[in-house]
């Protein structure tokens, strides 16, 4: 069983000090301090949450918003990070995320962003999810996946 709840920043701070290798990488690809990077990402998100093993956990182990994309007002960048405790929640998590996507995705047509190609993790979930890859860039030396998410009519 996991508990998801709003996000605040001391959850973002304490994810941001404590994330995956594969997501530090990620994030280090564009900024120095990926911690400084997870916290403005929750803070400028218009919905972000975090995930707890049980409610009563002290710490988060996930955690996920989505942000209006400054190009497209249309358009939700979806992220995602999380601790290596994740592993203890991960089929809950996947269980849950289509309902998880609907909430993200209200307000937008479809949700998207770039995947670190190293992160195999997060490229096998959204793939299980439903994201489409549609091309692929190069940041800073590292090949990047962008993967995007429509809503099925009518809901999942």
């Amino acid at each position: 069983m996991i508990h998801i709840e709003r996000a605040n920043a001391s959850d973002a701070e304490y994810i941001g000090h404590h994330l995956r290798p594969e997501d530090a990488d990620e994030i280090r690809v564009v900024v120095a301090q990926p911690w400084k990077a997870v916290v403005a990402g929750a803070k400028e998100s218009r919905r972000c949450f975090t995930v707890r093993h049980t409610a009563h956990a002290l710490h988060p182990c996930i955690i996920y918003g989505v942000a209006t994309d400054p190009s497209d007002s249309k358009a939700g960048i979806v992220w995602l990070v999380a601790t290596p405790r994740v592993k203890q929640v991960s089929l809950s998590f996947l269980k849950a995320a289509p309902e998880i996507l609907l909430e993200l995705v209200r307000g937008y047509t479809h949700l998207h962003n770039y995947v670190d190609n190293r992160n195999e993790l997060h490229l096998k979930w959204l793939q299980h999810l439903g994201f489409t890859f549609d091309s692929q860039k190069i940041v800073s030396g590292y090949p990047f996946t962008h993967a995007m998410w429509c809503p099925p009519v009518g809901g999942i």
